[in-house]
């Protein structure tokens, strides 16, 4: 873990520890390749363009196929979208933090309802 920082809150000074960068930059390029690796699930080089553009992305021969490649294609989404998100903010990661009482890891906190959203 790296000490980057000092934060005063009042009276007491906080260290926080973050993860190393090239952890989460590694997790974020997986996630990446991942999402862009399954768009070739489906192809068959001996189709037309618009047959393997149809079943690598939204397949629309009927319902089931239809509601199938949806969820794939959501799945494929998030998965680029979170790689991207992870490599973006690899440095703002914090894992640990030190205070007067010793060190502790950063809870997450549960918001409920929607008071929880119009509160962060």
């Amino acid at each position: 873990m790296k000490r980057r920082k000092s934060v005063a809150k009042g009276s007491q000074i906080c260290i926080n520890y973050y993860l190393p960068n090239w952890r989460s930059i590694i997790i974020g390029i997986i996630l990446i390749i991942m999402g862009g690796s399954t768009f070739f699930i489906g192809y068959d080089p001996h189709d037309s363009f618009n047959e393997n553009f149809s079943a690598m992305t939204l397949d629309f021969r009927d319902v089931f196929r239809f509601l199938i490649s949806l969820f794939m294609l959501l799945l494929r989404l998030a998965f680029i979208i979170g790689g991207f998100l992870l490599v973006r903010s690899s440095k703002k990661i914090i894992r640990a933090r030190t205070d007067k009482k010793g060190l502790y890891f950063k809870r997450i906190e549960k918001k409920i309802g929607v008071r929880g959203l119009w509160q962060s």
